[in-house]
């Protein structure tokens, strides 16, 4: 038999004896709710439940860059990818022209997805700043 901290959840502690058995299986769970609730805080935080506490944040997609593009008039942004280095116009072609995923041009060009996406963010917000 060993002693058993069980914890309420209103914050108060009691102390049980309980065999071997059901002791390894409870602190087990413990271990389980403990490192399920750090990885979910940690790093994984629902969307839907920043909204519900007054929090928006922007969720970018890989085509959704619309609003960055909207606000800019065709002679604009012609004039705004001319100012573009060589690799930047070749990204913005084959992203917004042949469509290709993020994922086929990281494969074409041997690096990692992450690499072409931050280029390409990078690419937008010089497009709105060069306007």
């Amino acid at each position: 038999m060993k002693e058993y901290i069980y914890r309420f959840a209103d914050g108060t502690k009691s102390v049980v004896e309980v065999s071997d058995e059901l002791y390894a299986f409870l602190k087990e769970e413990d271990k389980k709710e403990k490192f399920g609730n750090r990885r979910e805080t940690r790093r994984h935080v629902s969307l839907d439940e920043l909204r519900e506490n007054g929090i928006e944040l922007p969720v970018y997609d890989e085509y959704d860059y619309g609003e960055v593009l909207a606000r800019l008039q065709n002679a604009e942004l012609s004039e705004a990818v001319e100012k573009l280095d060589t690799e930047q116009k070749k990204l913005l072609y084959a992203v917004f022209y042949k469509r290709k995923k993020i994922k086929e041009i990281a494969e074409e060009q041997k690096v990692s997805a992450q690499i072409v996406s931050w280029r390409l963010r990078t690419t937008l917000v010089q497009l709105a700043v060069k306007r």
